[in-house]
């Protein structure tokens, strides 16, 4: 099951970083755990694709296939059944050893199993509440069946005030009109103060000074507010890289990032290295310098170093690096690169 791959406890962290199992298992350790939200946008893909996994199990003797379902609405709204997906065994097959010993141990294995279709309930990713039509406002990974009235019971769409829509905000406040639409999503439900978004005071200090929060609409207030889409922006289009990342390797968003880096960090060194390389080759490959003959009249010669230093000393010009000192500079580019590396995967 290891496929030999094993590693001392001081790197069985890597380890860990560049095996994903096939059922996506990871260790007892909250640092390598696959975030909800990532999870169910995980089975959510691999259910939408229909894919189906074949497996072999060499105790069992058989093989068999796999594939993920999605329980319909009618089992939240009737049944309370909280359950989003399940997964279905079905296609067994005999696949025994040739040794006649290990076959008859395979076949009362397999014939000890209950059924040859086997639904298995996926328990830890379910609703928040039974009875009731999920919401996709209410979820951060997808839905199989998101948002669909079958009229059963009636419910109020909710809106998502944390995430910014598209859509312009039509404000009943009058207190609102003169906050641009793509913050008003944004604001808090507490007052802010005076200092900008890193440097608000201590309840103490409020309170000891009698401090008084900005007014909603102030110029001060919506430079707050603007710091906080900056960051709200940039947390978005991280999340959506990390996304990205984790579709790019199919694996959670650490492993996914960790990934990601250390290609950069090989791509950089490696570039560093042809740099240096193709200098070399193009020094050695040019022609050797010619002689420079030695001007015997004296006085002309004096005449011409004292107008290249006037000249010199009129305009500045930018000092140009020699062949070895542009070897030195790209020699010390491949050993911090070379460092780094060390470094990252050590």
């Amino acid at each position: 099951m290891s496929k030999h791959r094993a590693t001392c406890i001081s790197h069985h962290n890597k380890l860990v970083l560049y095996i994903t199992p096939k059922d996506e298992t990871l260790p007892y350790n909250n640092n390598y755990r696959n975030p909800k939200d990532f999870y169910g946008d995980l089975l959510h893909r691999r259910w939408a694709s229909k894919r189906i996994y074949n497996h072999f199990s060499q105790r069992l003797g058989i093989s068999f296939d796999t594939k993920y379902h999605a329980y319909g609405l009618n089992n939240v709204l009737k049944k309370g059944s909280a359950f989003i997906y399940g997964k279905i065994y079905f296609n067994f097959k005999h696949r025994h050893s040739t040794l006649l010993r290990i076959q008859k141990r395979q076949h009362a294995r397999f014939e000890s199993l209950p059924e040859q279709h086997i639904c298995k309930r996926i328990k830890h990713l379910s609703y928040k509440k039974k009875f009731i039509t999920p919401l996709q406002s209410y979820y951060n990974f997808s839905l199989p069946f998101p948002d669909q009235d079958i009229g059963i019971i009636p419910v109020q769409p909710v809106k998502d005030n944390n995430v910014p829509t598209d859509e312009s905000i039509v404000s009943t406040d009058p207190i609102l009109d003169k906050v641009p639409s793509h913050l008003i999503p944004l604001i808090p439900d507490y007052p802010f103060y005076a200092g900008g978004l890193l440097n608000q005071p201590s309840p103490g200090k409020i309170k000891g000074k009698k401090l008084q929060p900005l007014v909603v609409g102030s110029e001060a207030w919506l430079a707050h507010m603007e710091e906080i889409y900056v960051r709200h922006e940039r947390d978005r289009i991280y999340k959506e890289k990390l996304l990205a990342y984790s579709i790019k390797w199919d694996t959670d968003p650490d492993r996914a990032e960790y990934r990601e880096d250390g290609v950069w960090v090989l791509m950089a060194y490696t570039d560093a290295l042809h740099a240096y390389e193709l200098k070399k080759l193009e020094i050695a490959s040019r022609p050797p310098c010619l002689p420079v003959t030695k001007n015997t009249n004296k006085k002309k010669q004096k005449k011409k170093n004292k107008q290249a230093d006037n000249a010199s000393t009129s305009t500045s010009t930018p000092a140009i690096m020699t062949d070895k000192e542009f070897l030195e500079q790209l020699h010390s580019e491949v050993l911090n690169y070379e460092h780094g590396v060390y470094d990252y995967f050590r």
